[in-house]
């Protein structure tokens, strides 16, 4: 089995895709500082990221409609507003419509706008430029868009989209610490938010594993023959795709070189021991304890990580190593069959690639409905009081 990303980059790979690549990209910079010297504002965000994934597995929400790749959302305070389900969900007029997509056009012809302009600024306003922007708060920017929208919007279909929207960027908000003091959000509430975002996780590997077999159910002997090779092309950028679903970026139970064993339905399909499971606990609580300690800027200890895979492997039989690495390269045919161009190399046939949709659309769904279960959970543990100051902050958020 391929190994999809060496452990000692994993965490790092993990962490920059949580602060935005998309956000960061704007900064362009030629005095931009080298990955192993990121400056104080890349550092500040990543001590916030990391505070983020210390509080609990990331809560990455599922549309209710599917998105297409690629489609660029402008807003995102009103995200939902550009996907024709949701537009046919509000009943929106062709004029409604009409306006929506003038205004879309012009805000990606906007939007692209900034990365221009920074790199003719001189050094000195290219760095007020950067700190004018990191100060801004994060989540809702949208200059000025979601504004138009609302104008476009009957005073309905604007309730309906917060009214959908609250439980998912309340969440959110709740994931900082700054907002979670203002609010007064207790201990208790904390717990019980990091045990629904663990369970969630954990409803949602359980359908990613048996989403795995019904893939792999479906290949001819030939193509489950050549597939190994066309697994090996995939970068460690495709790896964390694959993972962001099913592990939630979290650091709990985490070991570099054998991230699936974060999965408790992963470890309960291993048939651990008492004695095994306390093992492994035993590496992984030093795992989490290096990551823990780690600062914004600092690589993970790689001969560390070295070392927890032996551990692990001297800990796993036979057996439930080749299980394992089984699951986990299961992940990966499922990650490679989404590519047309992999399809192709493997000879995948017309009925197949729609058997494959069809198990993607039934994952999708399941997804969606545990993720609305868990949110309608959620928002249970927060009080009327903390509800209004939360809605407060996202309307703040809104107007920056």
């Amino acid at each position: 089995m391929t190994r999809f990303v060496s452990g000692c980059n994993l965490m790092f790979f993990l962490i920059v895709s949580c602060t935005g690549i998309a956000c960061l990209s704007k900064q362009v910079n030629a005095e931009t500082p080298s990955a192993s010297q990121p400056s104080a504002d890349a550092k500040d965000t990543m001590e916030k990221t990391l505070a983020r994934i210390r509080f609990a597995p990331l809560w990455m929400h599922v549309p209710k409609f599917p998105r297409e790749h690629g489609y660029a959302m402008p807003s995102s305070a009103y995200d939902m507003i550009w996907e024709p389900g949701w537009q046919e969900e509000l009943e929106l007029s062709v004029k409604q419509k009409a306006e929506l997509d003038s205004i879309y056009k012009k805000a990606v012809a906007d939007d692209r706008r900034p990365a221009e302009a920074v790199n003719i600024l001189s050094s000195a306003e290219n760095k007020k430029w950067r700190r004018s922007t990191q100060n801004k708060p994060t989540g809702l920017r949208d200059n000025g868009v979601g504004k138009k929208i609302e104008a476009v919007l009957t005073s309905r279909q604007l309730q309906t989209l917060k009214d959908f929207t609250f439980a998912r960027w309340a969440v959110n908000l709740l994931y900082d610490a700054d907002i979670r003091r203002d609010v007064g959000f207790s201990k208790q509430q904390e717990n019980r938010l990091r045990q629904l975002a663990k369970e969630r996780i954990a409803r949602f590997q359980q359908e990613s594993l048996a989403h795995g077999e019904k893939v792999w159910g479906l290949l001819t002997k030939k193509q489950k023959a050549e597939i190994p090779s066309v697994v090996k092309r995939q970068g460690p950028t495709s790896a964390i795709i694959s993972l962001s679903w099913e592990l939630g970026f979290s650091y709990e139970n985490f070991i570099a070189y054998y991230p699936m064993l974060g999965e408790s339905p992963v470890r309960e399909r291993l048939q651990l021991s008492k004695e095994q499971d306390l093992q492994l606990q035993g590496v992984m609580d030093a795992a989490n304890a290096r990551m823990h300690n780690l600062r914004a800027g600092e690589q993970p200890d790689v001969e560390a990580s070295k070392d927890d895979k032996i551990r692990v492997e001297a800990i796993l039989t036979p057996p439930q190593l080749i299980m394992l690495n089984e699951i986990n390269f299961r992940r990966q045919v499922v990650l490679a069959l989404s590519s047309p161009d992999k399809r192709g190399l493997l000879g995948v046939t017309a009925k197949q690639t729609a058997a494959l949709r069809r198990f993607d659309k039934e994952l999708y769904e399941k997804k969606y409905r545990i993720d609305r279960k868990m949110l309608g959970k959620a928002i249970e543990i927060i009080t009327p009081s903390q509800r209004a100051q939360l809605n407060a902050e996202i309307d703040r958020r809104k107007k920056s």
